[in-house]
């Protein structure tokens, strides 16, 4: 055995019952913020000192004493454990271990973890903060006790019991400053000697200057006693079974990864991650799951309002044709469809194996044009004609308007008929067209992608209260309500006074947009993470205008040394890399470019336009909560225009 495990249980999931909507995560406090901070800072510790030394041991991050045995439904064999429940009479059940590590030679070291110092107040005073960490100590040794206890009672009944260590950990703390404050406390002093066992304990206590020196510390608290009689390969093994197995754990059933509960998110930019993690996990509602379980047939279009689902069974029913060695067309059918089209080509190569991937081909079209339209038909002949007369096509984000283009392209190749023997055609659109008589339709209308916190934003559409588009509540619970919404003000010092009165124009708002990003964490890097909970890529700023590069917005944001690319959905090329998320940069574009594709975060710019009346309103306000807002998997924000009676 060799190496560090390093492990972080796993976090419940709170059911919700059918069709109610889950609570909105708890608000933000600063000191959860810097609590997380700091143990980040002992986690990324712990991974560098897997690569110094090759320690055999496990380390577990906040073991609550409640996980540990305190179900009643546990197999017969774990009944007879210690349990904490059984301290109940000293009030131990409750408490838990910030870090709790078994080592096979070393025994078992508990640790407790305070963010102290990691960020005073302008005001704060010199002995405020000789107070503050003075406070924290003294909490955390009466903590290290408990958990002493804890720990001791919980190997009571093993006949040889390992060495148990502590350790106090405040990595914003400096060495002096914890020294002057232990001199000038004596009895303080002593109970941390009495608590850490030893008669110099700051040499034991993990400081910030310590972090650079971990492995040091780490021979001096572990290594320097020996090691310890009591512990074999068989006491390891029974304590990982004992902490870290099957007893500890309780799974239950979950459609998504429950590796990290929304309610113990620590930041924004944490929480709009997560969010959008879950929300974009592949899950099928029952009614999906019973289209896919029978034949739907060879000719079939999903409607329905954003988010519902519609590429999801286009994605779905493609691998299943591949998987029957066909060729598989995608069809983009309009320059609005080219970037969701490139999108799910990209989850197709991704998803298959590299045979299967020459089989999957993907056409851009304008069937508006009826020149375009003729090239289709001739190029899907063509395909049909090298296989044997069949022909399986994708289309998301069909075209629509005037005379339907895409009515015309199924009669066309239906009068290929009997050449083209087999056609199989599914099919996404938002509303029904003129085809009901070839394409069976099944109207899908359970929110998935979108959060309830967005998804109240785009049922404020008129256009949603229609039957086409409304949503309708079928009982799939939510893993989360979502973050809420955040509104900047296109107000104040600084911003331009243009005469259209938009967002779109102004430098400030875009300064302005840039600080909300960073105070997400967006692209920051995170100790302890390959990546950033939230990468620039992760961003859509959305606007109902063509956009350009000389927008002050685009300006403001660049300024602040945001990566910002400007998508026009004719550019071919630049469809590919935003659908297949390809650069790290912030994407700002027309809404109506990015049909089909969504983002962790989604800024919709609200822009004024004068009406035939003369009355200055939102443009493209009903067409942008349905087709913007609805691109957000978890975290919108609305830059909204100056006025003092607007509303997002």
């Amino acid at each position: 055995m060799s190496g560090v495990t390093v492990r972080v249980p796993e976090a419940p999931v709170e059911s919700q019952p059918r069709g109610k909507t889950p609570k909105r995560p708890k608000p933000l406090l600063k000191s959860d913020v810097n609590s997380d901070c700091a143990q980040q800072q002992i986690r990324h510790c712990f991974c560098g000192l897997e690569k110094e030394q090759k320690n055999v041991m496990t380390v577990i991050f906040d073991l609550k004493f409640e996980d540990y045995l305190s179900k009643t439904n546990f197999a017969a064999a774990t009944k007879m454990l210690p349990k904490p429940v059984d301290l109940k009479h000293l009030q131990q059940d409750r408490g838990d271990f910030d870090i709790f590590i078994i080592h096979r030679f070393y025994g078992i070291l508990a640790c407790e973890i305070k963010s102290v110092g990691a960020a005073y107040s302008s005001v704060c005073t010199e002995q405020q903060k000789i107070d503050a960490i003075n406070d924290k100590v003294t909490k955390a040794v009466k903590q290290l006790d408990k958990c002493g206890d804890v720990v001791t009672h919980l190997v009571s009944d093993m006949p040889r019991k390992p060495r148990i260590l502590k350790t106090l950990m405040l990595p914003n703390v400096s060495t002096s400053q914890l020294k002057n404050i232990l001199e000038s406390d004596k009895k303080l002093l002593q109970k941390l000697r009495l608590c850490l066992g030893e008669e110099d304990p700051i040499s034991v206590c993990v400081t910030e200057n310590v972090i650079q020196q971990f492995g040091t510390w780490w021979e001096a608290r572990m290594l320097r006693k020996g090691t310890d009689p009591a512990m074999s390969d068989d006491v390891y093994l029974e304590l990982l079974a004992r902490f870290v197995g099957p007893a500890t754990i309780v799974r239950v059933f979950c459609s998504i990864d429950p590796a990290l509960a929304l309610d113990t998110v620590r930041t924004e930019g944490e929480g709009a991650s997560e969010t959008g993690k879950r929300f974009t996990s592949l899950v099928l509602t029952p009614h999906q799951h019973a289209i896919r379980s029978k034949s739907a047939g060879p000719l079939v279009i999903f409607t329905g309002p954003p988010g519902v689902g519609k590429s999801l069974m286009l994605l779905l029913e493609a691998l299943q044709w591949l998987k029957e060695n066909k060729h598989v067309e995608i069809l983009s059918t309009w320059p609005a469809s080219l970037a969701a089209s490139h999108h799910i080509h990209h989850q197709l190569q991704q998803t298959t194996q590299r045979a299967a991937r020459q089989r999957i081909h993907l056409h851009e079209f304008d069937l508006k044009d009826e020149e375009e339209q003729e090239k289709a038909v001739t190029t899907l002949m063509t395909s049909a004609n090298k296989h044997k007369g069949e022909l399986y096509v994708i289309v998301d984000e069909m075209c629509y308007g005037g005379r339907p283009p895409f009515e015309n392209l199924i009669h066309k190749l239906r009068g290929q008929l009997p050449k083209l023997q087999c056609l199989h055609m599914w099919v996404a659109c938002m509303r029904m067209i003129e085809t009901s008589k070839v394409l069976t339709e099944i109207p899908l209308k359970q929110p998935l992608r979108t959060p309830p916190s967005v998804t109240r934003e785009v049922q404020k559409s008129k256009r949603m209260g229609t039957k086409q588009y409304n949503y309708e509540d079928l009982g799939t619970p939510y893993p989360t309500d979502g973050p809420p919404v955040v509104y900047l003000s296109h107000a104040g010092l600084g911003h331009c006074d243009d005469p259209e009165n938009n967002p779109q124009n102004c430098v400030e708002c875009g300064r302005g947009l840039a600080a909300l990003l960073k105070n997400f964490h967006v692209g920051a890097q995170v100790p302890d993470r390959s990546s950033p909970p939230l990468e620039y890529k992760d961003v859509f700023v959305l606007t109902a205008k063509p956009v350009s590069d000389t927008d002050g917005l685009v300006v403001g944001l660049r300024q602040e040394g945001l990566p910002v690319t400007v998508f026009l959905s004719e550019d071919s090329k630049a469809a590919a890399n935003v659908a297949t998320m390809a650069t790290n940069e912030v994407v700002v574009a027309d809404y109506k470019d990015v049909h089909g594709l969504e983002r962790k975060v989604v800024v919709w710019v609200q822009n004024y336009v004068t009406s035939h009346a003369g009355k200055q309103q939102v443009e493209d306000e009903e067409y942008g909560r349905m087709y913007a807002m609805s691109r957000s998997s978890a975290q919108l924000v609305c830059v909204v225009p100056k006025s003092p009676t607007h509303n997002c």
